[in-house]
C-alpha cells in the first residue's frame, strides 16, 4: 500500500480522484496496527476482494442515508473500508479532522441529484418541488485521463421516480461529479521571503580573461579563502568560490564516488604488489623467483593489514572516539584521586562505643 499512509488508512482520503486500483490489492502492513497512545485509532481494512473499484461517491457529494431524508456532505471516503464519512450538521464542528465525520458504509449512501418539478397532487393545482436521490447508479467505462481515472455516472433510478420514466425506459440522468475547492492563497507573513529577495540576482559568475593566451592568476587556496573572509579583507564575490564548495556539496554517497573510491583502491592494492615483487626480484639472495613472489605476497598482505588498521585508526580519531577514550582516562583518574583524598582526610568523630588500642597510644604519645 506504497499509495496510503497510515493517516489515511484510518481517517480516509479527502481526493476526489482516483489515480490508482492499489486500494484493491494488497492488505495493510501488519506494524501499521501499533499504537503510539492508547487513544490513537488503529486501522482497519476489509478483503481486497470486497473493496469497491470504482468509487461513484466522492468528498464534495450531497448524500442521505438510506431511510433518512437529511442532506449531508461527504467529507471523505475509506476506499479500504468501503466507508464515506458525513460531514457534521453543527457549526461548531470544524471539517479538518475526516474522523469527525458519521461514518456509514458505501451501500447506505444515495446521492442527491437536485430538486425537480413533479406534478401537484389530488385537489391541488401547484407543482411540487422535490428532492431526488439515485437509487442505483451506472457508470460508463473508466478511462485514463492523464493522471487519474475518469467516466461518467448515471443515475439508473431515483427516488422520487421522475415524471415520464419508466422502469424499462433507456433515459439515465447524468451525475456531475463535484469540483475541487480551489486553493486558498495565504498573504505572506513576515516570516515569508519577499518576491524581491527571490528574484535578487546573488550570484555572479567569474570573469574570464579576455586573452586566452594572456596570464591567468591561480585561485587562492581553500584555507586562504576563509582566513580573508575571516580576517575582514575585501574577497571578490566574482571569486572562483564555487571551486572550493564543489567537492564538499557534492554528494559522497553517489555510486558514480563509490565506484571511483573502489578502482582507487584496487589501483592502489595492485601498484603495492608490483612494486613489492619488483624488490623483492631485485634482491633474491639465493632464493628463486617462486619463493620470493610468496614472500612478496606475504609482505602485500602484511601491509595491507597495516594500512586497514591505520584507516581505523584515522576514522575513530575523525568520529572523536580517541579523545572520548582520553576523556573518559582523565575523568576516572580524577574520581580515583578525589576518593583517595576522601580516604586519606576521613576522621571519626569521639563517640562512647570507640576506643583507641593501646599501640595507637603509645604512637600519638611519643
Amino acid at each position: 500500500m506504497s499509495s496510503y499512509s497510515r493517516v489515511n488508512a484510518v481517517r480516509g482520503t479527502t481526493s476526489i480522484y482516483t489515480q490508482s486500483l492499489r486500494h484493491v490489492k494488497a492488505s495493510l502492513p501488519r506494524f501499521w496496527n501499533k499504537r503510539v497512545v492508547w487513544s490513537d485509532p488503529s486501522p482497519k481494512d476489509v478483503k481486497p476482494k470486497d473493496r469497491i473499484k470504482w468509487w461513484n461517491i466522492v468528498p464534495g457529494d450531497q448524500v442521505r442515508i438510506r431511510g433518512e431524508d437529511e442532506l449531508r456532505e461527504v467529507q471523505a471516503v475509506n476506499k479500504l473500508r468501503n466507508m464515506v464519512y458525513l460531514r457534521h450538521q453543527r457549526e461548531d464542528r470544524t471539517s479538518e479532522n475526516a474522523a469527525n465525520g458519521q461514518g456509514v458504509h458505501y451501500s447506505r449512501c444515495q446521492l442527491y441529484i437536485g430538486k425537480h418539478q413533479f406534478p401537484p397532487e389530488a385537489g391541488n393545482t401547484e407543482p411540487r418541488v422535490l428532492p431526488v436521490f439515485a437509487t442505483r447508479v451506472q457508470m460508463t467505462r473508466p478511462g485514463w485521463n492523464g493522471g487519474y481515472y475518469h467516466w461518467t455516472r448515471f443515475a439508473a433510478n431515483t427516488a422520487p421516480r421522475l415524471p415520464g420514466s419508466t422502469k424499462d425506459s433507456d433515459e439515465r440522468l447524468v451525475i456531475p461529479w463535484p469540483k475541487p475547492s480551489p486553493k486558498t492563497k495565504v498573504d505572506p507573513t513576515e516570516y515569508d521571503t519577499p518576491a524581491e529577495a527571490v528574484s535578487a540576482i546573488t550570484y555572479v559568475l567569474p570573469r574570464l580573461p579576455p586573452s586566452l593566451t594572456g596570464f591567468v592568476s591561480k585561485p587562492p587556496t581553500q584555507q586562504a579563502y576563509i582566513n580573508a573572509i575571516h580576517e575582514g579583507k575585501n574577497v571578490d564575490p566574482a571569486g572562483v568560490m564555487e571551486v572550493h564548495l564543489a567537492r564538499e556539496l557534492s554528494n559522497p554517497h553517489s555510486r558514480a564516488k563509490k565506484q571511483a573510491r573502489w578502482q582507487a583502491a584496487q589501483k592502489h592494492k595492485r601498484e603495492l604488489l608490483e612494486q613489492i615483487l619488483r624488490t623483492e626480484y631485485k634482491h633474491l639472495n639465493g632464493r628463486t623467483r617462486k619463493v620470493a613472489k610468496q614472500e612478496a605476497i606475504f609482505k602485500w598482505r602484511v601491509e595491507l593489514e597495516k594500512e586497514r588498521k591505520a584507516e581505523l585508526y584515522r576514522r575513530s580519531v575523525a568520529r572523536g572516539d580517541v579523545a572520548r577514550l582520553e576523556r573518559q582516562k582523565i575523568m576516572k583518574a580524577r574520581k580515583a584521586a578525589r576518593l583517595e583524598r576522601k580516604l586519606t582526610g576521613l576522621e571519626l568523630r569521639p563517640a562512647a562505643n570507640q576506643s583507641i588500642p593501646k599501640s595507637q597510644q603509645t604512637t600519638a604519645s611519643i
